[in-house]
């Protein structure tokens, strides 16, 4: 099995990758999802989501666990862990960004590998959201769902 992993690691470090970007992020993508965690996977997903919409993001359990390939409980239970770690805070159909730099560190090195790749083939920087934490706030509008809201 692990002749199998590094054949795939190897392919994706071929040429071909700046040639045909679309059939190796499928390679990418399949060579990560088998070889990282749940958690480190989740964290790079927000992560490319943050750099194209910013902290707010409108997305449910369900969608992440579809575009991640796995069960939502297993969404539920990194999340929880990462809103503990003060990571990211979440309400029903909302997940916000708090602290981009410790999802960084969190993410799978495939976050960086994606956006180097980026840059040898289109020449610029990754799309990236223009402010890099929201720790600059003042802490009641850090806590996720302080606002009052209707029941």
């Amino acid at each position: 099995m692990d002749y199998f992993f590094n054949l795939a690691l190897q392919n994706i470090c071929r040429p071909t990758y700046l040639i045909a970007p679309g059939s190796a992020s499928a390679r990418h993508q399949a060579v990560c999802n088998a070889t990282h965690s749940v958690e480190a996977r989740m964290c790079r997903w927000l992560l490319r989501m943050y750099d194209l919409t910013g902290p707010e993001l409108p997305l449910t359990q369900e969608f992440l666990a579809q575009m991640m390939g796995v069960r939502r409980t297993s969404v539920s239970l990194v999340a929880s862990g990462l809103q503990d770690a003060g990571v990211i805070a979440y309400r029903r159909g909302h997940v916000r960004v708090a602290n981009v730099e410790k999802l960084k560190k969190m993410a799978c090195e495939c976050y960086e590998a994606v956006n180097t790749h980026y840059k040898k083939i289109f020449q610029v920087e990754p799309p990236t959201h223009s402010v890099t934490s929201p720790t600059h706030l003042p802490q009641q509008q850090r806590q996720f769902g302080s606002e009052s809201s209707p029941r």
